[in-house]
């Protein structure tokens, strides 16, 4: 009889995450640019409620994970605010656009990162 080990599969692939950072960075960039994708099939203004989701995925990562996952969110806002800038027919070298994603990745996680530092402030409040 097949006998197929949902556990043990679980198990296996939660020690791989849990032990390999380059895992756990693939995993956060690409779930971040998936919530972006996924965000556009329900934007009811053109570019502006895009953000919505990201910003969320991006301040709870900050909550939990802390500043450690600012690189990969860095990266994703510049890769984003490139495919950005071709789908609108930017007339922008890459160079710019890269520029550009880092002061929007800047502008997108200090907020975020400091909103964090503040919820974690006031939940670790002990009375």
């Amino acid at each position: 009889m097949f006998s197929f080990d949902l556990l043990g599969s679980k198990q296996r692939a939660l020690g791989i995450i849990q032990h390999s950072a380059i895992v756990r960075v693939v995993l956060l960039l690409a779930g971040w640019l998936g919530v972006w994708l996924i965000a556009g099939f329900v934007e009811y203004t053109h570019h502006a409620s895009v953000w919505f989701p990201p910003a969320g995925l991006t301040f709870a990562t900050l909550f939990v994970v802390g500043i450690r996952a600012a690189p990969v969110l860095m990266l994703a806002a510049v890769l984003v605010t490139i495919f950005t800038g071709n789908d609108y027919h930017l007339q922008l070298q890459n160079t710019e656009l890269i520029k550009s994603g880092v002061m929007f990745g800047i502008a997108h996680i200090t907020p975020y990162y400091l909103g964090s530092k503040v919820f974690r402030w006031l939940t670790d409040a002990k009375s």
